[in-house]
């Protein structure tokens, strides 16, 4: 299963995906953009929420060494 999420455009430009909204979000929509995330993926997100991790905390926390397994 997918999950769509909205995030700010400059915030992947950055590198650093601090916040993301199941809706886009009113006002301001021009700077938001759709993604698809698995479930797995979205529940981590919403578990970095309360931690306030950034995108990039949150790949290396969740996602290290998993190159290497394939």
């Amino acid at each position: 299963m997918r999950v769509h999420i909205w995030i700010k455009k400059e915030d992947i430009i950055n590198g650093k995906i601090t916040e993301h909204h199941p809706q886009c979000p009113q006002p301001g929509y021009q700077n938001y953009i759709q993604v698809s995330v698995t479930s797995d993926e979205f529940v981590k997100l919403e578990d970095g929420k309360s931690e306030k991790e950034t995108y990039p905390k949150f790949v290396e926390k969740h996602y290290k060494g998993e190159d290497d397994d394939r």
